[in-house]
């Protein structure tokens, strides 16, 4: 077995919970975020993310945008890269610490996917905020 289960989403899909939540489902104990923007990595995303999944996250950014970081779960940032431009960075997560968070969560033991059936129809969310009725 290797050193962690690793999950990765690409740019706009760790905006959505949906996503990370999946992943997580399928064993990921990390998550990877890699991002081509030329803003920052948004922080408070990336921290909610972690607290709702216990799970850590690398996030990766492109040299016109900045906010490549490691964070360790529930809302640590270890290690970021602030400004645009080439760099790196390095930090050592605790998967132990991460693993003994998840086993007695009860979001993950007490969840009711039947419930979930209106995310997975298709909705005109725009057409109808731009409905006048």
């Amino acid at each position: 077995m290797g050193f962690a289960t690793i999950g990765a989403l690409i740019c706009y899909d760790g905006c959505f919970p949906e996503t990370c939540r999946i992943l997580l489902l399928h064993g990921a104990e990390i998550l990877v975020g890699i991002n081509g923007r030329h803003g920052q990595v948004q922080h408070f995303l990336v921290r909610a993310a972690m607290f709702q999944n216990a799970a850590s996250m690398i996030c990766t950014n492109q040299a016109y945008g900045a906010g490549t970081m490691i964070a360790q779960w529930p809302t640590r940032i270890l290690a970021q890269c602030p400004e645009a431009k080439e760099d790196y960075v390095t930090a050592d997560l605790d998967l132990a610490r991460e693993r003994d968070a998840r086993r007695p969560r009860r979001d993950f033991q007490q969840r009711r996917p039947e419930v979930y059936g209106g995310i997975l129809r298709e909705r005109p969310v725009v057409e109808k905020l731009e409905s006048p009725e």
